[in-house]
């Protein structure tokens, strides 16, 4: 029961650490001109990687497939960061 009760708390903690950790912390740094620039390269990102999804579901190899949603997904990852500090940066208190 002590090893199951370990390794949960151990996967709790690894889980919680985000992937994009780092990039969400130099966002809070940026300048409100180069944060502007970095939300519109972000946004078009999604969309290119978007395209090239659509575009490799309709050649239905699973290897493009793969790779590309492994590229959407990460311009998400990236797009999520963004927007959070987006809103983080709209409050006021």
């Amino acid at each position: 029961m002590k090893y199951i009760l370990l390794a949960l708390a151990l996967t709790l903690a690894v889980a919680s650490c985000s992937k994009y950790e780092v990039y969400e912390r130099n966002l809070v740094y940026m300048t409100d001109p180069v944060f502007a620039a970095e939300k519109t390269r972000v946004s078009d990102l999604v969309a290119q990687r978007q395209r090239e999804l659509t575009q490799a579901e309709a050649s239905g190899d699973s290897g493009r497939i793969k790779n590309a949603r492994a590229a959407f997904t990460e311009a998400q990852g990236q797009y999520r960061g963004v927007e959070s500090e987006a809103r983080r940066r709209q409050r006021t208190w």
